[in-house]
């Protein structure tokens, strides 16, 4: 089956998955707009964040991820993933109407 891909989508976008430092049940998807060139994030360009509660998935370890890193995106669990391409669907839609 083919995997689902965000890679190649401009702009880039710039997302930190992590588990919450007090409650295992807890995760967070942070997402910002990056530096085309450079692949830096710009923190003056927040996009927003996706707060999972519940999580009964593998433990997984906080981590800097893109939008072209679609292996390490796809070793994330489920759940984690899910949450980063709704997050860039979402930021995808707000800058097509001009929010971002």
């Amino acid at each position: 089956m083919r995997r689902k891909s965000i890679a190649r989508r401009r702009p880039l976008i710039v997302f930190r998955a992590e588990p919450d430092e007090n409650d295992a049940t807890v995760f967070h998807v942070r997402a910002w707009i990056g530096d085309d060139v450079t692949g830096r994030l710009d923190r003056d360009r927040y996009i927003g964040n996706v707060r999972a509660t519940e999580y009964a998935g593998t433990a997984f370890r906080g981590q800097w991820l893109d939008n072209t890193d679609t292996e390490a995106i796809h070793d994330l669990p489920d759940d984690v993933r899910d949450a980063i391409w709704s997050l860039d669907d979402a930021a995808r839609e707000a800058l097509k109407r001009g929010q971002l």
